[in-house]
């Protein structure tokens, strides 16, 4: 029985190690499915949550092997380093039936540091700081593009400052973009895992979701702290400000839609009505202040009343 088993997690194993191999080689020859990379970990945090972490490790080697014969080597250490451990952490988690927004903190954690590690390892390899590169290129596109940006009246000025500022608040866009695909990971992961009546496996609601009832005493601490490195010589003060801001910003973001969609779900609106309007308040980029304000006035207050349950 046992031998059994061991088999069929091994051909699992190997069948999500050609999923996944595939998935990231077609991102190379289909460049739109770029924006769908951040989905490789699925079928490595559903193993895991299957078969367990041995297993897992396992398909990645095999994954790893498959994708470094077809392609480059280093594009193969791109992918493993950013989410094999994601992938491994998230459904070990999963499995051991941890909170899942517990289990989404630790993802976001994971992925975050990994992606930092790949930037400071690709930093030194090619000896030339990442950022510094990413704006040069960044800026030749708008130079070689000058006469189309023009045409549209679309200010090249302008557009420098765009560029500028997302260079300094890219390690807070990346943190948000972790933050943003542990959420995304875990919810088809575990929706995947409910589908295939594998255990029970609870998929939390949206609108319960809650951020630590200190996080406003801990941002109102690290807005202080941030300011006082004004102070500090060598340290970039308004950088770290931009990114701490965008962070932050983005946390409530989250409490704020959690909010709206438990709200909607106390009307009498039919549930792909209540999607819909969920889309467009994402969608709207300029309500993106006021549904912050929102989340946060829900973490001061605990209007949903989530922290008595």
């Amino acid at each position: 029985m046992e031998f059994q088993n061991n088999k069929k997690a091994l051909l699992e194993a190997a069948l999500i190690a050609t999923i996944s191999s595939f998935f990231a080689i077609s991102v190379i020859y289909i460049p739109i499915l770029t924006v769908l990379l951040f989905l490789v970990p699925v079928p490595l945090i559903i193993l895991a949550a299957r078969q367990g972490t041995r297993y897992t490790v396992f398909s990645l080697v095999i994954a790893s092997l498959i994708i470094g014969i077809l392609t480059e080597i280093v594009f193969t250490l791109f992918l493993i380093i950013i989410f094999g451990p994601v992938a491994v952490v998230m459904g070990y988690y999963i499995r051991r039936k941890q909170d899942p927004f517990k289990t989404i903190g630790i993802g976001t954690t994971v992925s975050a540091f990994t992606i930092f590690i790949s930037i400071l390892t690709i930093s030194a390899i090619v000896e030339v700081n990442f950022l510094d590169m990413l704006g040069d290129t960044f800026r030749n596109v708008v130079e070689h593009q000058s006469e189309m940006f023009s045409a549209m009246n679309i200010s090249i000025a302008n557009l420098y400052e765009i560029i500028n500022y997302l260079i300094i608040v890219l390690p807070g866009l990346l943190i948000v973009h972790s933050m943003a695909a542990a959420f995304i990971n875990y919810y088809i992961s575990v929706a995947i895992l409910r589908r295939l009546r594998y255990d029970k496996y609870e998929l939390p609601e949206f609108g319960k979701f809650k951020l630590p009832s200190n996080i406003v005493f801990g941002a109102f601490i690290i807005f202080i702290l941030t300011y006082l490195t004004r102070f500090i010589e060598g340290i970039h003060y308004e950088a770290l400000y931009e990114n701490v801001k965008v962070i932050f910003l983005f946390v409530f973001y989250l409490q704020g839609i959690a909010f709206m969609r438990y709200i909607l779900g106390k009307t009498r609106l039919p549930e792909f009505a209540r999607i819909i309007i969920i889309l467009m308040l994402i969608i709207i980029s300029p309500l993106l202040t006021l549904i912050s304000l929102i989340g946060l006035i829900d973490s001061i207050f605990d209007i949903r009343k989530l922290r008595e349950r």
